[in-house]
């Protein structure tokens, strides 16, 4: 089957399951299936059939979410932004406790960088197992339209590099190579 893509999308063997998880999320995520009854009348007035139709179509179920659920995915969107720069400070020797965590995701000077590496961290626990759907989605809409759509691995790495000086610097390390985002 993975002969079927372009041989520049395909991956190697041992990646499968991870394209296939990525895969799913971003349909599960993006499309949803939409149901509708259609019928008609054949000229014999007797003759009236009804069937339903399915098909794919871009975009969540349900376009209108209530303030509850909109809350909830915000909130499920900042837990996982929380998450992302927890496992980054850890990878760089930076011990802060939830409330320093929670002050650093709020700097407005860095949102785009947070924006960005949240993202991309959640991308990276995409390919391994199921999606967190429309907290995903949440961080997917956090990011710049023109960023969105020239996103590529230069850009990403450039936020986490930016985040980890910045972390750095309020740890009082010496490591800020890069003060883009530390006005």
């Amino acid at each position: 089957m993975m002969n079927t893509f372009p041989h520049e999308l395909q991956c190697q063997e041992s990646d499968i399951a991870n394209f296939s998880h990525l895969f799913s999320a971003f349909f599960k995520t993006s499309f949803h299936i939409a149901e509708k009854n259609e019928s008609t009348w054949y000229r014999d007035p007797y003759h009236y059939e009804v069937w339903n139709r399915k098909k794919l179509v871009s975009g969540t179920s349900s376009t209108r979410l209530t303030k509850g659920q909109k809350e909830k995915q915000l909130e499920s969107a900042r837990n996982l932004t929380l998450i992302a720069l927890e496992e980054l400070a850890i990878e760089n020797d930076v011990d802060w406790s939830r409330a320093q965590l929670e002050s650093f995701a709020s700097r407005d000077d860095l949102q785009e960088a947070i924006n960005l590496y949240s993202y991309a961290h959640e991308l990276v626990r995409r390919s391994q197992f199921a999606s967190q759907g429309a907290a995903v989605h949440s961080l997917w809409r956090s990011i710049d339209k023109k960023t969105r759509q020239s996103l590529n691995v230069d850009v990403l790495w450039a936020a986490r590099e930016n985040l980890v000086d910045a972390m750095n610097i309020l740890q009082g390390g010496t490591n800020g190579r890069n003060q883009i985002f530390m006005r």
